[in-house]
């Protein structure tokens, strides 16, 4: 079926067909609801990217929710432009502090000298930092929560694009890194963007949203292979879902990687 079908359709005609019986999360139990990944907290009035919904059992579905709004909050404050009365990162804020304390209170703020030095190495230099109205902004560095967020984040996204574009339940372990804005000027980064040919159309209603939610992958069988951003980006994610038997014996990952350990069906 095209995936332009695939997206147009309803919910029980979506969960009808033969590879979303099972959920993409635990593979185990039937699904039975619908899950939108990213979620939706996560775009600009709720409006979701077409294609990237997922057969979820139910217990899957609600247990990933709580995290899910803590990440709206981390993701909304990678946008550069967080100020506004009825700005989406306030909204998030407001959501964080009611239901996710610890998040807020690991924040922990940089000292104005910290943070420019951060700032100017994240854009380049002092000249980006004013091109950016950014000067004297005062930089955060996040505590264990949303590190642990985070991590869980990259998981779910091996999981959900592993699933999205080799059409199977994943079943393997997902190896999950961030890099800083400044990486875009290094010849490196770009050779490895050079090598993930697939370009995804991120799109509403017809519209173009890859602003919001953009990634270039590889996927083959038994392997995803990815670098995500949203909106401005401060951070690239670059994530790696390898099935069970084609990760390498005796695995040695530089530090900054995460290692999920064995997720979906075992």
């Amino acid at each position: 079926m095209g995936e332009a079908k695939r997206t147009q359709m309803g919910k029980k005609a979506f969960l009808a067909l033969p590879e979303n019986q099972r959920c993409v999360y635990c593979g185990s139990a039937e699904s039975l609801t619908v899950d939108h990944f990213p979620p939706r907290d996560f775009f600009l009035k709720r409006q979701f990217p077409e294609g990237y919904m997922y057969p979820a059992c139910s217990a899957c579905n609600a247990g990933k929710s709580s995290d899910e709004q803590a990440l709206g909050f981390l993701v909304s404050m990678l946008d550069w432009e967080v100020d506004g009365e009825n700005s989406e990162f306030r909204r998030h804020l407001r959501a964080a502090r009611n239901n996710h304390p610890q998040l807020l209170h690991e924040l922990e703020a940089l000292s104005p000298t910290r943070s420019k030095r951060f700032l100017r190495q994240a854009l380049g230099g002092s000249d980006a930092v004013w091109a950016n109205g950014m000067n004297g902004w005062q930089a955060v560095e996040f505590g264990p929560e949303a590190m642990r967020l985070l991590n869980k984040m990259c998981v779910w996204f091996g999981q959900t694009l592993y699933f999205k574009h080799n059409h199977q339940v994943f079943s393997g372990e997902v190896f999950a890194n961030r890099l800083p804005h400044a990486a875009i000027r290094e010849e490196k980064f770009h050779g490895i963007i050079s090598r993930l040919s697939g370009i995804p159309e991120i799109k509403q209603t017809g519209h173009n949203i890859s602003n919001q939610f953009f990634y270039r992958y590889y996927a083959v069988d038994g392997g995803f292979y990815g670098i995500l951003q949203f909106n401005k980006p401060q951070i690239f994610f670059v994530i790696c879902a390898m099935t069970n038997e084609h990760i390498p014996k005796n695995l040695s990952l530089d530090n900054g990687w995460f290692r999920s350990g064995p997720v979906g069906p075992q």
